[in-house]
């Protein structure tokens, strides 16, 4: 089948070449599959390290293409009666053209396995191992046009935790195995062979900006330089917020809800040692459950009206110690401990309520593993329903279902490398090509919480999330990001102005906004969490 695709694939630039139109690409999908297509050759003669392909420049081979030389291996027989039906295909050699004519091109061999023959078939850029980088890091291969991986699905394609920090040199290349390279860097598109050889340049389309070496795609809304010199709009302007209150402790998350469905709010707030719920404005007690002092709390999800709550703890090195718990009638109670999974409560169907519990499973390198399980919680504890299918680098804590485009319920998340990313019927549509959040300790990514800003009246219709923005010099400034659908384009945006700490919790009481901000209090050299309202203007 994949030797059929291949052929198909042939036949179609063959057909275009042919027909006497030349096809001029247009967007960068349609160059990368212009230049990087396979094609079949086959090797017609071998003289010391060069071979002669019977393809040339009228199937659109170029100088600078690689070609893959396979060999017959063992042979596969039919087991009724053991009659060959075809041969293994083994990777001997990879070429490098170095002159090309109408119909044959010479190709220089730059590694071997075994030596070439007369024969041999040779695909252009066939088997090789491919890498995504972004200003010396490697990171999933996803650009704001959409995924590489869909674009060039033929490369094996290397994935972002088994890469190194630094741009790999020709040396590093050759012991990662990687082929060939594609690097962002600026508004180029830059794609290196073995050796570090440059193959191919593309300039990024217009749409790309640079927000501080954030690269976003360009939305239609008019925008503001604000005083960092990062562009934003002023969504939320914390000089204009009414503070509301303060808890005069620094907390790590904090939420506001109708946590036990009987028509009253709740504050939740997670301390490094407890978590801790109180009425909200209104009278009662507090109730708190304290932690193990080996316990690295990460972060919280609840599910409103119901009482669910689900605590993520990593041990370090060791694995996850997550937790659920029930608030009933004012009272805290652990359901089920030693839980080594990610746990949260997420809207997967758009409808406004976060009622799938979704568990993930961990993996010392990167934290987030690739199993996701759908989950029942139960006064007795969790209940295992069956495996769910998601992207490779999901991350269950920081994730929303949302339609923002009017083409339906797309999922949105922060990857377990950091990235802001859209996906829809099994696609990716859209990344950021920087990360949008910390690292934190233990935890692995810092926990954003994603919040659709349809059920408010802000005038905005998009995603607000607690992130970070990059400034020169590798520098990170805490913001309140926007992902909105402007003119037929997705977009990030700093979304506030004067904001001075950093943001721990966004909540939706009504059609009001509420933040809670980590302040520093310099005369008691402390931190406390301040809480902001805003409302529509």
């Amino acid at each position: 089948m994949f030797i059929r695709n291949l052929q198909i694939l042939a036949l179609t630039f063959i057909l275009m070449a042919t027909s006497g139109a030349k096809c001029v690409a247009s967007t960068l999908e349609e160059r990368l599959q212009q230049d990087f297509s396979p094609l079949e050759a086959t090797v017609t003669a071998v003289s010391g390290n060069q071979v002669i392909l019977d393809a040339g420049s009228s199937t659109h081979v170029s100088i600078g293409d690689l070609f893959s030389i396979f060999q017959k291996g063992r042979p596969f027989y039919l087991p009724e009666t053991h009659k060959i039906i075809g041969y293994e295909r083994k990777k001997s050699a990879v070429c490098k053209i170095s002159s090309v004519s109408d119909d044959t091109s010479t190709c220089t061999i730059i590694y071997q396995a075994s030596p070439p023959s007369k024969g041999n078939l040779a695909i252009r850029y066939g088997e090789l191992k491919a890498a995504f980088f972004i200003e010396g890091k490697p990171v999933a291969p996803e650009l704001p046009e959409g995924s590489l991986k869909d674009m060039l699905p033929w490369f094996k394609w290397l994935e972002p935790a088994s890469g190194p920090s630094p741009v790999p040199n020709a040396q590093s290349m050759r012991a990662l195995g990687i082929d060939i390279l594609f690097q962002v860097s600026g508004d180029d598109l830059r794609v290196f062979g073995p050796g570090m050889e440059k193959l191919r340049s593309y300039k990024l389309p217009p749409s790309f900006i640079t927000l501080n070496n954030q690269n976003v795609v360009q939305g239609t809304r008019s925008e503001k330089n604000l005083e960092h010199g990062i562009q934003g709009i002023e969504l939320f302007d914390f000089h204009r917020a009414k503070l509301i209150g303060r808890l005069d402790k620094p907390a790590m998350q904090v939420s506001i809800c109708d946590l036990d469905g009987d028509g009253q709010l709740e504050i939740i707030y997670l301390l490094h040692d407890r978590i801790c719920i109180a009425p909200y404005r209104h009278q009662g007690n507090v109730t708190s459950l304290k932690f193990k002092s080996y316990e690295c709390v990460c972060n919280f999800s609840l599910l409103e009206r119901s009482g669910w709550i689900c605590i993520n703890a990593a041990i370090d090195q060791a694995g996850l110690n997550s937790k659920l718990l029930k608030y009933e009638k004012g009272n805290l109670k652990l359901v089920q401990d030693h839980i080594n999974l990610w746990l949260s409560f997420l809207d997967t169907d758009c409808n406004g309520q976060k009622d799938t519990l979704l568990g993930q499973s961990y993996e010392r390198a990167r934290f987030r593993g690739k199993k996701i399980f759908r989950l029942m919680a139960h006064d007795s504890g969790i209940e295992y329903l069956e495996q769910a299918d998601y992207p490779g680098d999901f991350n269950i804590n920081s994730a929303i279902w949302a339609d923002l485009d009017h083409q339906g319920c797309s999922l949105f998340y922060v990857s377990f490398d950091g990235f802001f990313k859209a996906f829809n019927q099994g696609h990716h549509i859209w990344s950021s090509l920087k990360p949008v959040v910390r690292e934190e300790k233990c935890c692995g990514p810092a926990t954003a919480q994603l919040v659709d800003l349809t059920q408010t009246n802000f005038g905005e219709s998009g995603i607000i999330f607690n992130g970070t923005i990059s400034l020169p010099r590798d520098r990170l400034m805490d913001s309140l990001i926007l992902f909105s659908h402007k003119g037929h384009a997705f977009a990030l945006y700093q979304a506030e102005v004067n904001l001075e700490g950093k943001i721990c919790g966004i909540s939706i009481v009504g059609t009001d906004v509420i933040m809670a901000t980590l302040i520093e209090i310099p005369k008691e050299q402390k931190l406390e969490t301040a809480l902001y309202e805003f409302k529509a203007r």
